[in-house]
């Protein structure tokens, strides 16, 4: 049997706890929450499914990549998130970088021209966390708006602003300017005009078999950019007769 002391006691107990719990006066106690460490690839490393190598590969870092920590490392493997999902790298190639913190403000620059050096993810937003709506190949040129946010800068994709992982872009060889020609050729085919060196981008029209165009001199893959009605555009080479 409890006597009425231990009721007491056990009443005083569980106030106590609640209070611990809770906080006085019935206000929630604000629970911080752990922040997220982003790391950087030391070098070439294997993104595995599991906490081994006898788990199945999924993706390859590159040297420089930069990945965030999904929790504490464990027998050499450090748990990441990749593709939303909890992934294992070999913890001896990742470095730490920084502990993640909210979105930073973005600055402003002047818009330029840019060229991808590798392959490239397009992002809603400004950070590894935001959906990829498409994969830019290397030598793609974009169009920057020189606003940049932690490691990514903004750009225009099909007429949309998306973001790209900042160290995947360089300055573009694109010095012409848009009132300037050095070749004409003629088309030998049908040609789509694209607003950026990719099948992907914002079409500008079309050249009938047959028509001069002017070209600046400048290539990107496959791509060739011609100067039309003012405007500068990218048709595929190989379909003009120089």
């Amino acid at each position: 049997m409890i006597n009425i002391l231990d009721r007491a006691r056990l009443a005083i107990s569980a106030l106590v706890m609640t209070s611990l719990l809770f906080g006085i006066g019935g206000a929630a106690v604000a629970y911080q929450a752990v922040a997220a460490t982003a790391y950087t690839a030391t070098g070439a490393v294997n993104v595995r499914t599991g906490p081994g190598t006898s788990y199945a590969i999924v993706a390859t870092l590159k040297s420089g990549q930069a990945v965030t920590g999904a929790g504490t490392a464990k027998n050499g493997w450090q748990p990441v998130t990749y593709g939303d999902k909890t992934r294992y790298v070999y913890a001896s190639y990742l470095k730490a970088t920084s502990t993640a913190t909210p979105t930073p403000s973005a600055t402003t620059g002047t818009g330029t021209t840019r060229v991808t050096s590798e392959n490239v993810n397009v992002r809603t937003g400004p950070s590894l966390n935001d959906p990829i709506v498409t994969v830019l190949t290397k030598g793609t040129t974009v169009s920057s708006t020189g606003k940049t946010s932690g490691d990514f800068t903004q750009i225009t994709h099909e007429a949309k602003l998306r973001w790209v992982y900042s160290a995947y872009l360089t300055a573009s060889a694109t010095t012409t300017p848009a009132t300037e020609a050095k070749y004409s050729a003629i088309t030998t085919a049908l040609l789509a005009l694209r607003t950026t060196a990719s099948i992907t981008a914002t079409s500008g029209g079309d050249l009938p078999t047959g028509t001069t165009v002017e070209l600046t001199g400048v290539h990107s893959l496959s791509y060739s950019q011609v100067l039309r009605n003012g405007k500068l555009y990218w048709v595929l080479s190989g379909s003009a007769r120089w």
